[in-house]
């Protein structure tokens, strides 16, 4: 069975960390400060699509938005839980949902029995936050899934051994007596007979 391998900045050749870090600067470039038809063009989307990432782009940048994942056992639509950092707010309990149109970002929710739905929302975000959080969450979430292979990849390749057969009597035979010390001392100490005046 072949495993897949990904190098990290330290173990790829120089050239290929020139070359990811020149088409990186190029996409900022593009992104950030070319002409929105050359940024259309060059992502393959139409004019709104390319106002709206370059709307989002700013914002992000103005507002250090930073979403941190943490990926869950999927509960129905519910696929992770994060953690979203907003310049200095840090704001937890966002939701990560896999919903018909993709994945996004529920805000945080407290129970709220006079509320539609039996919750109501602890923050809210405009549509152009929104749609930076939307981006970060598919990211921190695919980051998050990427580790949770690699732990599971690194746990299957490890070996346990297990200990001498010796070594697991003794274990157990000081469990035991620990467990027949431990009732014992829980034992109530047997009544004394005596004269009562």
């Amino acid at each position: 069975m072949a495993r897949a391998t990904t190098k990290t900045t330290e173990q790829a050749a120089p050239a290929e960390v020139d070359a990811a870090q020149a088409a990186q600067d190029h996409d900022y470039y593009l992104l950030t400060e070319a002409p929105i038809a050359e940024m259309a063009e060059a992502f393959n989307m139409d004019i709104d699509s390319a106002v709206q990432a370059r709307v989002n782009a700013a914002v992000e940048a103005a507002l250090g938005v930073e979403v941190n994942v943490r990926a869950i056992e999927p509960r129905g639509k519910l696929i992770g839980l994060a953690e979203v950092k907003i310049g200095g707010l840090k704001v937890d309990d966002f939701k990560v949902f896999n919903g018909d149109e993709g994945l996004f970002l529920g805000p945080p929710s407290v129970r709220d029995s006079s509320a539609r739905g039996g919750f109501r929302r602890t923050a809210r975000a405009d549509n152009d936050l929104q749609e930076v959080l939307n981006s970060k969450a598919l990211d921190g979430y695919n980051a998050a899934r990427d580790k949770l292979v690699a732990r599971a990849a690194a746990a299957q390749a490890m070996t346990v051994k297990p200990k001498p057969i010796r070594e697991q009597m003794a274990e157990a035979g000081q469990e035991a007596a620990k467990a027949n010390a431990d009732r014992q001392a829980a034992r109530p100490a047997p009544a004394r007979a005596g004269n009562d005046r």
